[in-house]
Parts: C-alpha cells; sequence; structure tokens
C-alpha cells in the first residue's frame, strides 16, 4: 500500500506540534518548595534546627521566600529553646524550682505553627 499526499494540500510541519514552555524561574520555585516541604518535615522529626535553618533555600520569589521566613523563624525558635533548656538542665540538680520547669519546658505554640507550616506547604503544589 502507497500513501501520497494531494498536490493541492500544504504541508506545515508544525500544525500538529505543541510547545509547552517552563520557565527556569518556575521549575526553581518548585524546587525551592520541595525543599522547604522536606526541611519541614524533617523538623517535627529529627530537630536538628541549626542545621535544617542553613539549609533553607534563597529565592526571589514570595511565596518562597514567606515560607522560608516563617520556617526560619521557628526552627530558630525551636534552637533558642533546646539551648535554653539544655542550661536549666544543667543547673536544675541544684534546685527543685528549676528541676520542675525543665521538666515542663515545650515548644509550645511554634511547634503548631510548624505543624500548620508544613501542612500548608504540602497542600501548595
Amino acid at each position: 500500500m502507497l500513501f501520497r499526499r494531494r498536490r493541492d494540500e500544504v504541508f506545515d510541519p508544525l500544525d500538529d506540534v505543541t510547545a509547552v514552555l517552563l520557565a527556569s524561574e518556575d521549575r526553581a520555585v518548585g524546587e525551592d518548595l520541595a525543599l522547604l516541604r522536606r526541611i519541614a518535615a524533617e523538623a517535627v522529626i529529627v530537630q536538628d534546627d541549626v542545621e535544617l535553618a542553613e539549609r533553607l533555600p534563597e529565592s526571589s520569589d514570595p511565596r518562597v521566600r514567606r515560607y522560608t521566613q516563617r520556617l526560619r523563624e521557628i526552627l530558630e525558635h525551636h534552637a533558642l529553646m533546646l539551648s535554653a533548656s539544655l542550661k536549666l538542665y544543667a543547673v536544675s540538680r541544684r534546685s527543685d524550682r528549676l528541676e520542675a520547669e525543665v521538666d515542663g519546658l515545650a515548644l509550645g505554640r511554634p511547634a503548631q505553627w510548624l505543624e500548620d507550616l508544613r501542612a500548608e506547604l504540602l497542600a501548595d503544589r
């Protein structure tokens, strides 16, 4: 069987081509958001807040910058609380009151903010 094109048809090789252009900035934003999701998940599990804060992405995208700033604040709070807790623990043997304070320490609202931010990042795909 032989197929031939009619001579009166004009062949345009681009008629059935669809091109989708992805801006490199959009790809970078997607990669930054994926990194933020990983860091937020690790912060819930690992609690190595200083190391995680160092891995936060720098971006020109306002959405990524907003997430990064919020996550940085939470990680800095966690690191500060951990540092203060260790210092209190070191001297808590000297005082029953200090020992009770150390036992009552918690990450508080920022721990809930971390959970909320993590859920928000997961929803922002």
